[in-house]
């Protein structure tokens, strides 16, 4: 691949990395998208406890959550495949068009089913950016020494924002949560024009796409099947309930007649071919776990440490800062050994080890616990997660070449987003059906605030008295830990698939055909 009128720069060791200034440019307008995308995943953690209270909807809380991660899962594969035959800087674009006017839509809310509306409508916007933002980036760097030292910025940018937006969110919901939807104004604009002005226009585009409409409804349908089933499930229906039981049975059916037409589709959303390949299918369901365990700590946590170590909204952001330190210096240790030895099996396994071990401890906190040990067992988890993530990121990416790449990339996402989206709904559904029951028992027939135990708020519970914000914070305490000890099981799983991870050594190239026109 070839970049139009740019010269070959000379190359120093001390250079960040041996690529002509445009791109360099063009790849943190990228990352600004990346990040506008991925900071909405977790942005609300800390506000949630704030948003309910004041919209009095504590039984819809992970819908505000489930919606943004159902609708950018739904996206994903539909992005990266609708990128290759209409170009992949155009629906760029329109992915940032549609990610603030979600957010207006949130700012605007004044009802629970408003705000997820408005959630759901950012996601469609944020799950194309992640995906288009990860295949132009590789498409602007077919060489792969290039990309590996890129990898760990992309880390930073895609970890970080899951810890940079509780406290971003926490910092504006102490003065109004509605700042938080706000601030996606000028940043989506800030992308909008880093996209137009920086990211080149890839020329690669099929010049007869043929849409896989059958392929994009039955995949939608399924997605949307498994997180209610899992939303769902065990708090508003019993799971041996007609309403779950054809919910499963319909993403069943959907999912297997999915399989069936992309076989026969032109240009399939998701190709059969790429489950073909084994470290497809490892890296896959690693990254799958990675998603649901990483959406399962980080979307509840900001809330724990509020209700439960009573930190404000801005703290309880800071306090989980630890995460994204941890994958960073693990990140940048994967790569740096792996240019080294050309060695990498051994790292995502370790890291398996440790997220294990860090959820163990996670699951043994309490009241009691100080906000300085929590830290210590959020960075462990970043350090597993670093050691893993990255290095299985450039598998993928050394794995398929050509427009097999593009396919590859959003396939990978969709699952890890259905982790993600997974984790969202499940351990939300779990934590809210715990708490209610907690709050039933500690506090019989009490109406807790002014409208009920739904509206308390952290603010409600500092000025409760003492036996009840005993019973609350217990009740909240209870709900969350023991759910940590039930994603291990996933985790040793994880580790057990990952022992067939095929160590094929890393490509100097990634693609060898196509070139990017100048802007």
């Amino acid at each position: 691949m070839a970049i139009k009128d740019a010269k070959k720069p000379k190359v120093r060791d001390a250079d960040w990395f041996p690529i002509p200034n445009k791109i360099r440019w063009a790849i943190v307008g990228l990352f600004v998208g990346m990040f506008l995308g991925a900071l909405d995943q977790s942005v609300l953690g800390a506000a949630l406890p704030t948003i309910v209270g004041e919209l009095n909807g504590v039984e819809h809380m992970l819908w505000v959550t489930t919606a943004y991660a159902l609708a950018a899962t739904i996206v994903l594969p539909i992005s990266g495949k609708m990128g290759d035959l209409f170009g992949h800087k155009q629906l760029f674009i329109l992915s940032i068009l549609v990610f603030i006017a979600g957010s207006a839509v949130c700012i605007s809310a004044h009802t629970m089913t408003a705000l997820i509306v408005g959630r759901a409508i950012q996601g469609f916007g944020g799950g194309g950016l992640m995906v288009l933002a990860q295949t132009i980036l590789a498409k602007m760097l077919p060489n792969l020494d290039q990309l590996k030292r890129v990898t760990p910025y992309f880390g930073i940018v895609f970890g970080g924002s899951f810890i940079v937006g509780p406290f971003i969110g926490g910092f504006f919901t102490s003065i109004d949560w509605r700042l938080v939807f706000w601030l996606n104004v000028p940043v989506g604009l800030l992308a909008l024009v880093a996209a137009w002005k920086l990211v080149p226009k890839i020329s690669d585009r099929i010049e007869k796409p043929k849409i896989d409409y059958a392929g994009i409804v039955l995949l939608s349908i399924t997605s949307v099947a498994i997180v209610l089933a899992t939303s769902w499930g065990g708090t508003q229906y019993a799971w041996t309930s007609p309403v779950i039981v054809l919910l499963l049975a319909g993403a069943l059916f959907c999912g297997v007649t999915f399989a069936f037409v992309e076989r026969r589709a032109a240009q399939p959303i998701i190709p059969g071919s790429l489950f073909r390949n084994r470290n497809f299918v490892v890296t896959t369901a690693a990254l799958t776990v990675f998603g649901l365990v990483m959406m399962g700590a980080l979307a509840y946590l900001p809330t724990y440490l509020q209700m439960v170590s009573g930190a404000s909204a801005t703290k309880s952001g800071l306090f989980l800062m630890p995460m994204v330190v941890g994958m960073f210096a693990a990140g940048m240790f994967v790569i740096a050994v792996e240019k080294r030895t050309k060695r990498y099996k051994w790292a995502p396994l370790t890291g398996m080890v440790v997220i294990a071990f860090s959820l163990v401890l996670m699951s043994t906190m309490s009241p009691a616990t100080s906000v300085g040990v929590i830290m210590v067992y959020v960075g462990l988890l970043g350090l597993g997660m670093g050691l893993s993530m990255q290095i299985l990121m450039l598998v993928i990416r050394n794995e398929f070449q050509g427009e097999e790449f593009a396919v590859a990339t959003a396939g990978n996402r969709y699952f890890q987003q259905m982790g993600m989206t997974f984790g969202a709904a499940a351990i939300g559904a779990l934590f809210v059906s715990n708490l209610g029951h907690q709050l039933s028992q500690r506090l019989p027939g009490m109406p807790v605030g002014a409208g009920g135990r739904g509206s308390l708020t952290p603010d409600m519970v500092a000025a409760l008295p003492v036996g009840v914000r005993s019973a609350v914070i217990e009740s909240y305490s209870s709900s969350l830990t023991p759910i940590f000890l039930w994603i291990i099981p996933l985790v040793v799983v994880s580790f057990v698939v990952l022992l067939f991870l095929k160590e094929n050594p890393i490509r100097s190239t990634i693609n060898e055909e196509g070139a990017m026109a100048a802007v």
